[in-house]
């Protein structure tokens, strides 16, 4: 038979129909119309197959050996089939299998510290709150209060995988020591998106690194550079005692006092001497702006 005519009744929706209808006539035409032939009485004796199968089925999720299953919703026992919950155990199985494989491909050797974790104890989750979209690890009603971390702008939302999120939830992480001293190099991410740290010293990724891929080299040379940038620092008042931060003193254009915690900046009451801060003074301002 002509290859081109088998693709051309392949691809053609109305020749396989017009064929179809053909063979029923023709079959229609060819078998006897008694009970006594097989061929006939066919289609009546399939019919009750479905109904059948459909019973077989919903015995076995719902009547078949149920057993005692507690139900953390409306914390109380429920009757249920061991068949269905057996599937449910499979199906669960299998999904897990099918994250693990997808997010190996993704993320190669890094699934593994993933899975070893206890992010996979606790459920991470896509939030949306004020400031838009953060990950959370836990729930509410967890006896810890679950852990939080702002979503960077670079990943979306709705396609971030199990591997990003987990390594994102253990933000900040330390890149190593900075050259010549003991001060570690942090990477984290705040309020005004990621950042590298060493000691008061905060530098913006910007768009130019991803905060989990960043090395110490490239921390450095940003810290670096944002070190020996000009600033109207004037001095560093102290160390607060519980947040262990250190608290600078800067004076804005204006010529008014500022002092500065890590990244954010706060104001000085008219009532204390900005030039002559004390870290005392810092505490008591913070108290009040609680």
């Amino acid at each position: 038979m002509d290859k081109t005519y088998l693709d051309t009744v392949r691809n053609s929706k109305p020749t396989q129909f017009g064929i179809l209808l053909v063979l029923f006539f023709a079959l229609y035409h060819l078998v006897p119309h008694n009970d006594g032939n097989y061929l006939w009485r066919l289609p009546s004796l399939l019919k009750g197959i479905p109904l059948a199968i459909n019973n077989v089925i919903f015995s076995a999720l719902y009547d078949w050996f149920p057993l005692k299953v507690w139900d953390p919703i409306f914390e109380m026992y429920e009757e249920k089939a061991a068949f269905r919950e057996f599937t449910k155990a499979v199906s669960q199985g299998l999904l897990f299998l099918i994250t693990f494989v997808r997010e190996l491909l993704l993320g190669g050797d890094k699934i593994i510290d993933v899975f070893v974790s206890d992010a996979w104890l606790k459920e991470i989750a896509v939030h949306l709150g004020p400031y838009g979209y953060y990950l959370q690890l836990g729930k509410e009603i967890d006896e810890d209060k679950p852990k939080r971390v702002t979503l960077p702008k670079s990943y979306d939302q709705n396609t971030i995988g199990m591997n990003i999120a987990s390594q994102l939830i253990k933000l900040p992480i330390t890149l190593g020591n900075f050259p010549d001293t003991e001060d570690p190099v942090i990477a984290n991410i705040g309020a005004y998106g990621p950042y590298v740290k060493y000691q008061d010293i905060y530098a913006s990724l910007g768009r130019k690194y991803d905060v989990l891929e960043i090395g110490l080299d490239q921390a450095v040379e940003l810290i670096t550079i944002k070190k020996n940038k000009p600033t109207n620092k004037v001095r560093e008042i102290g160390m607060l005692k519980r947040r262990k931060q250190r608290a600078n003193l800067y004076k804005g254009k204006s010529g008014k006092y500022y002092f500065k915690i890590g990244i954010m900046n706060y104001k000085i009451p008219t009532e204390y001497d900005g030039e002559n801060l004390t870290i005392e003074d810092v505490e008591k301002i913070l108290k009040a702006s609680r």
